[in-house]
């Protein structure tokens, strides 16, 4: 007798969560999507007191394979499902129950649902291949969440949103108006602060995210800087879409949830990891942690941190992600037969903007250095392979200045020489240690590309002599800048005029040999920009 898979996930996210820049409506609506692929569902199938709100608690209930009255659930993470249900007009009647609730309680959140029909367990793999593409059919017939709030005539619109308002605030801010879904957002603010301080308080004491939702909203809001930090695995499409090859014939279904458990507790570890080293390097004080995980769940992570924090956490992060990766047997030896490491890596992208720039716009950068990021893939491969990626974490980032942002790609078409032919960029830059990477193929790329480079130039742009003058003094540093944009050739006689500096690190410029710019393959490129850009953004105690 068939059997039929369930798939939920919610889409849509950034536009929904970056609706606007209010702290207290990004953090409730990144609750309500954390719940709608999570509690709702299963809510939905039956079950009652599920430890949704405490993730390692539901983690450890996930892992026992929890069932209900014929319905098992195989994944469960932050906005995505997976369950396999007995019966299609039980399928149908989940889908129905978590749509429906959706509308009701979070008005402009996208969920939707697919149902593929289970001929054989030992056909799964096929089923979860259509299952996700016909949820791509059905979220592509879906109507725009915004087209749902039309606006007409008269109607007062929302303070923060500029949707429809539907009443006056009864909270704070009485004599606003403001829309359902603003409303519906800043009610479940509390709520994602009461799970998101359980992650801490497990075995972290001494890390805080504040007290209460409103002293966050109003921490960041005295901000100079935000950050905004875009992770996301690297490898991990390669393993799902062939996970039964890697399995050597166990239990499919507890072994993809085992996978995505433990990959789950990978990246929630590491996030902690990332939070503590902050701390422990005196960056946070009191460790009330300026930093907001919008999305931690599976491979993913989406964190608004202070600007003056964010490369150091991601980098840390990054390291983190790798070693606590390699820990989850339930990865490591996957990760060994898949990508030919016992470990997992990931890609971030970092835009560092003015504290009160579109939240959506500052991810969308993000999102765009996050791409860049990733073409570490194509160039770091397993050793006998020319398209086969090897675990090796990277980042790129953009300090903006400007309150106009168009697009990445122009910006850095902007950063280029007079010529056009050199990049004024280093990025992206690779965090794995050169040794991780001994059984990679071609390694020249990521030794050009080690963020060990660009520490070492900020290193020296920060040196100070026993007076507390910098050692390479800035107006020189501006004039090297300058010459920069003229093309190699009249920067690196400039570099030359000043030889006199050498003793004072000058050398730690250097791309390559007397010269400020570095080949890299076709191209020609500087760290220079990059390290007098992000000089004053790295954490002190964390600069290596």
């Amino acid at each position: 007798m068939s059997e039929f898979l369930v798939f939920f996930e919610t889409s849509g996210n950034q536009s929904y969560v970056y609706a606007t820049n209010k702290l207290k409506e990004s953090i409730g609506a990144s609750e309500l999507t954390y719940r709608a692929g999570t509690k709702w569902v299963l809510e939905a199938v039956g079950f009652s007191d599920v430890p949704t709100d405490t993730p390692p608690k539901f983690r450890e209930w996930l892992k026992k394979g929890p069932k209900f009255e014929g319905i098992e659930v195989i994944i469960s993470t932050s906005g995505k499902s997976l369950l396999i249900v007995p019966e299609r007009k039980v399928a149908e009647k989940i889908v129905q129950k978590v749509t429906h609730r959706a509308v009701e309680e979070a008005p402009g959140l996208s969920i939707c649902g697919a149902i593929v029909e289970l001929a054989s367990r030992s056909d799964i793999s096929k089923a979860i291949k259509k299952a996700h593409d016909r949820f791509n059919q059905n979220r592509d017939l879906m109507p725009v969440p915004q087209q749902r709030f039309g606006m007409i005539p008269f109607c007062v619109p929302c303070s923060t949103s500029g949707l429809p308002a539907e009443s006056f605030w009864d909270g704070i801010d009485k004599e606003k108006a403001f829309s359902l879904a603003a409303k519906t957002k800043r009610r479940m603010s509390e709520k994602w602060f009461e799970r998101i301080k359980k992650i801490f308080n497990e075995e972290n004491q001494s890390l805080h995210i504040c007290t209460s939702a409103d002293e966050l909203d109003k921490k960041f809001d005295k901000l100079s800087w935000l950050g905004v930090v875009f992770s996301d695995g690297n490898g991990l499409g390669q393993i799902m879409m062939k996970f039964d090859q890697w399995i050597n014939g166990e239990d499919y279904i507890s072994s993809l949830r085992n996978f995505s458990i433990a990959l789950d507790e990978a990246t929630e570890a590491a996030f902690l990891a990332a939070c503590r080293e902050l701390v422990k390097n005196k960056a946070v004080e009191h460790g009330k942690l300026p930093v907001v995980p919008l999305l931690l769940g599976g491979d993913d992570l989406t964190v608004m941190i202070d600007g003056q924090l964010a490369l150091s956490f991601t980098e840390a992060f990054l390291n983190a992600f790798e070693t606590e990766s390699s820990k989850q047997e339930a990865i490591a030896d996957i990760a060994q037969k898949a990508l030919s490491a016992s470990r997992l890596s990931a890609g971030a992208g970092v835009a560092i903007v003015k504290a009160h720039f579109p939240y959506y716009s500052a991810h969308s950068l993000a999102e765009s250095l996050l791409k860049s990021a990733k073409k570490t893939k194509k160039h770091v491969v397993q050793r006998g392979s020319s398209d086969k990626p090897f675990p090796c974490s990277s980042l790129d980032f953009h300090i903006l200045y400007d309150t106009a942002f168009t697009s990445l790609d122009e910006m850095r078409e902007e950063r280029r020489t007079a010529a056009g032919k050199e990049h004024l960029w280093g990025g992206p830059y690779v965090t794995t240690p050169l040794e991780e990477l001994a059984e990679a193929g071609d390694k020249s790329w990521a030794e050009r590309h080690q963020i060990g480079h660009l520490m070492a130039s900020v290193k020296a742009l920060r040196a100070k002599d026993e007076d507390g003058k910098y050692c390479l003094p800035n107006s020189q540093m501006h004039m090297l800048r300058e010459a920069l944009a003229h093309g190699r050739q009249f920067a690196d006689v400039r570099l030359a005029e000043l030889s006199r500096l050498e003793d004072s690190g000058l050398d730690k410029l250097f791309g390559e040999k007397n010269s400020i710019f570095f080949q890299d393959g076709n191209e020609v490129a500087t760290r220079f920009l990059d390290a007098l850009s992000s000089a004053e953004f790295w954490c002190e105690e964390m600069k290596s």
